[in-house]
């Protein structure tokens, strides 16, 4: 029974890290939601001018890292048209927290290239881990 109870403690201690960095999607009209919608919206709003707004398809927060893919339209649903060079105007975003907010790490509008991957093997892994 002891080695038992020994067993367990060291799966735990080992599972501790994984535990403490769970990973969750902030729901519609949180403050959380709204901080990182706000932080990449700000650059967005400046690449195809006037305001935005998201339908969010992942948003991933954990571990002091946030991933999100939304689709940018319009205030009331409008469609913003993609670039020429682009097939479609899906956002990507990677986020970290520092000093107590968020800030973009990585963020691509209509990008191709799975580039989050580059995540699978350094800090931020957990809110990309599934495609990793």
């Amino acid at each position: 029974m002891v080695r038992f109870a020994a067993a367990i403690l060291a799966f735990a201690a080992l599972a501790s890290p994984v535990i403490a960095q769970v990973v969750h999607t902030p729901p519609a009209g949180s403050a959380e939601r709204r901080a990182i919608l706000d932080t990449v919206r700000a650059p967005l709003i400046e690449h195809v001018g006037g305001q935005v707004e998201f339908v969010v398809e992942e948003l991933r927060v954990g571990g002091g890292w946030a991933w999100l893919q939304a689709h940018p339209q319009r205030p009331g649903g409008a469609d913003i048209p993609p670039d020429e060079f682009i097939e479609d105007n899906t956002t990507y975003a990677m986020l970290r927290q520092e000093n107590g907010g968020w800030v973009i790490d990585n963020w691509t509008y209509g990008s191709s290239d799975a580039w989050w991957v580059f995540y699978c093997d350094k800090p931020g892994r957990v809110v990309v881990a599934d495609s990793c």
